[in-house]
C-alpha cells in the first residue's frame, strides 16, 4: 500500500494546524486587511463538526427534517457574515457558488411567497450597504429594480442548497485556494511568516 506523502512544512494545511502557524498568519492577514478569510475559514470548520454530529444524532433518532432546521439556524450567522453582499466580512465567492445558499437562506422561507421572499432579502441587503440596518420602499423602487430582477432570475434557475454539513464547502475552498496561492507565499516573507519559522524550528516538529 502507498504511503500518504507528509505536506510541505510551509503548506498552508500545516501553518493552520499549527498554534504558531494559525495566529502569526492570522496577525499578517489584520495587517493585510484580509482577515475575514481565516474567520471565514475557521467558522465553516466549527460548523461541519458541529453539524456532522447533529446529522449523526438525527439519524439515530430518523428526523432528518428537524436536523436539517438546526443547521440552517446555525449557518444563517455564516451567510449573512461572510456570503451576505455588503456584509461586513463579505469574502470573495463566485456567486455561482453563492446563489443556491442565497435560496436556501433568503428566498425559500417556510410560509413566504417566492417573490415576497426575494423582496424581503432585497430589503435587508439593500439597509445593510445604506449602513442603517433598514431601507424604505423607495430605496427598493428606485435602487433595486435590477437587483430584484437578478434575484428573480437567481431564484428561477438554481437549485437550493441542500442544509448539511458541507453546504458551505465550495466556498470554503475557494477561500482557502486563494489564502494559498496569493496570501501565504506573502506571508512566508514577512516578518509573521518569519516568527513561525523559528518557533516551528524551535519546537522541533508541529501538530498534524
Amino acid at each position: 500500500m502507498e504511503q500518504q506523502q507528509q505536506p510541505a512544512e510551509d503548506d498552508l494545511s500545516v501553518i493552520l494546524t499549527t498554534q504558531e502557524g494559525f495566529e502569526n498568519f492570522w496577525h499578517f492577514l489584520e495587517k493585510e486587511v484580509a482577515v475575514e478569510n481565516l474567520m471565514f475559514w475557521r467558522e465553516v470548520e466549527d460548523f461541519r463538526a458541529y453539524a456532522e454530529k447533529v446529522v449523526q444524532s438525527a439519524r439515530d433518532r430518523d428526523d432528518a427534517e428537524s436536523s436539517a432546521q438546526i443547521l440552517i439556524r446555525r449557518g444563517r450567522p455564516i451567510f449573512e457574515e461572510y456570503l451576505t453582499p455588503g456584509s461586513r466580512y463579505e469574502v470573495n465567492c463566485p456567486q455561482w457558488q453563492v446563489a443556491p445558499l442565497r435560496l436556501l437562506f433568503e428566498f425559500r422561507k417556510p410560509g413566504t411567497h417566492r417573490k415576497q421572499g426575494l423582496e424581503d432579502a432585497l430589503r435587508r441587503n439593500v439597509g445593510k450597504i445604506r449602513g442603517d440596518g433598514e431601507s424604505d420602499s423607495m430605496s427598493i423602487r428606485e435602487a433595486d429594480k435590477d437587483s430584484l430582477r437578478s434575484m428573480e432570475s437567481i431564484a428561477s434557475g438554481t437549485t437550493p442548497a441542500k442544509a448539511s454539513p458541507f453546504m458551505f464547502d465550495a466556498c470554503q475552498a475557494e477561500v482557502y485556494k486563494m489564502m494559498n496561492t496569493d496570501l501565504r507565499p506573502r506571508f512566508l516573507k514577512s516578518q509573521y511568516g518569519a516568527a513561525w519559522k523559528k518557533a516551528r524550528n524551535e519546537k522541533g516538529t508541529w501538530e498534524q
